[in-house]
């Protein structure tokens, strides 16, 4: 970041703390504050930082701005952030519950009304105006000596356009993915149906596992997949590729797999 500022007035246990950005990351410009108030205290023993977070603001290409205040605690031994609502262009994304205590995290928290747009960083063919396809979810998950919880992703309307379809939009009538873990055994399934590019269903089965304090997948995990759809076009391609891709054909799929990674 080219320039950032932090300012803070008042005393250690009253205070506010406004931290100012301006730059780019990832290609994209940031202007972005955060605000906060609070103070150090000591309560039932435990000495932390407790106050709120009253401001977030990011003016850049991905407007995002703090929709109510949220609850912070931040200590040594524990850091805690209850119900931040942030609103991320035309979506909002609710962190209700954030908290990382005696080596777990633990976290849930929904989303709706959130535009392809803002996916535009990973897949930049959704970077187009055309595309009104916006998404709702859920995620609950608590990792700590292992991983459990769950994910899910739904269309919640519009469509996708892609450039090199002939038609432009594809029809996209359904997309849903869930994903459960559960003591380190993860499963996840995709559904996903166009009028103008078919249907597909995926799904997928291993086992994480942490070695040196990183989690991952171990190449003796089991690893199941089923794979099975019929495409009328390839089209929809370009929207995993950051070069330029035109395709095009027909395809019926039925594939099943298992073994270890």
């Amino acid at each position: 970041l080219p320039q950032a500022t932090l300012q803070a007035r008042g005393s250690v246990a009253a205070h506010e703390v406004v931290a100012q950005a301006r730059g780019s990351a990832y290609g994209r410009p940031i202007e972005a504050t955060l605000a906060a108030t609070g103070g150090w205290s000591t309560q039932d023993g435990e000495s932390a930082w407790r106050g709120r977070i009253t401001r977030v603001d990011n003016a850049g290409r991905l407007a995002t701005r703090l929709a109510e205040p949220a609850a912070v605690v931040l200590g040594p031994a524990r850091q805690q952030v209850d119900g931040l609502s942030l609103v991320i262009a035309d979506g909002n994304v609710h962190v209700e519950h954030l908290e990382h205590a005696d080596g777990k995290l633990t976290t849930r928290g929904r989303f709706e009304h959130l535009g392809v747009q803002a996916l535009s960083r990973w897949f930049p063919a959704f970077e187009t105006s055309k595309s009104t396809l916006t998404l709702k979810g859920d995620w609950d998950f608590a990792l700590g000596d292992q991983l459990d919880g769950s994910l899910h992703v739904a269309r919640e309307n519009g469509d996708l356009w892609v450039s090199n379809f002939a038609s432009g939009a594809l029809g996209v009538e359904q997309l849903a993915i869930e994903a459960r873990a559960q003591a380190n055994e993860v499963r996840a399934q995709v559904e996903f149906a166009a009028k103008r590019a078919g249907k597909l269903t995926a799904s997928a089965h291993t086992a994480l596992s942490r070695r040196e304090g990183r989690w991952g997948v171990a190449g003796t995990a089991p690893f199941e997949w089923k794979f099975n759809g019929e495409l009328n076009s390839l089209a929809w391609l370009g929207l995993i590729v950051e070069t330029p891709l035109n395709a095009e054909g027909h395809l019926v799929v039925d594939a099943e797999r298992t073994g270890t990674m």
